[in-house]
């Protein structure tokens, strides 16, 4: 097995056993150059970037100031020793002040906290109670799915007979073709 960050191609997300690889790999990278894009990656990779950004208009809408603040952003709230420390202080400031820290606050009550606490419950309609409609059975089945041998009564939602056979068939029409 290779190490696959040690030659790795972070446009392409595609990781190499040799430097030699790599090389080869990175000389068929091509520049996409619409709109001023300079995105360099592999003929695959390109179109499909083409296809998102650039087709659907994408591109334009975004532009690196934007995503350099949305990265700066997201390092800033890296959980490192110093945003950890720092998170800490501020903890610790706000009990001191008499101020609640909760980090998992909900901002809705569950129903067994509403239930503590003695608030009336609101809504709580139960589906499927009484008022539940039920299904007449289908002729030719019993109550358990499985075919039965008698025939159901008239007052069935489906006015269907129950099939006898090919051998009945067979039958009826030989009595037809010889009747004739």
């Amino acid at each position: 097995m290779f190490d696959a960050d040690a030659f790795s191609c972070e446009t392409c997300c595609r990781g190499f056993p040799t430097q030699e690889q790599l090389d080869t790999h990175l000389g068929q990278h091509v520049t996409c150059g619409i709109d001023g894009c300079t995105l360099s990656a592999h003929p695959g990779i390109l179109e499909v970037h083409v296809r998102f950004q650039h087709r659907t208009g994408l591109f334009k809408e975004i532009n690196n100031a934007e995503v350099d603040k949305w990265i700066q952003d997201r390092k800033n709230r890296f959980p490192t020793l110093k945003t950890i420390e720092a998170k800490e202080q501020a903890k610790v400031e706000m009990t001191n002040r008499g101020e609640r820290y909760e980090k998992n606050a909900k901002p809705f009550k569950t129903s067994e906290e509403k239930m503590e606490r003695g608030e009336p419950k609101i809504g709580g309609v139960k589906r499927g109670g009484k008022n539940k409609k039920k299904r007449k059975p289908i002729i030719g089945l019993g109550s358990n799915g499985v075919e039965s041998g008698e025939d159901q009564p008239d007052d069935s939602y489906i006015k269907i007979k129950k099939f006898r056979g090919l051998g009945a068939l067979m039958e009826q029409s030989l009595e037809k073709s010889n009747g004739k």
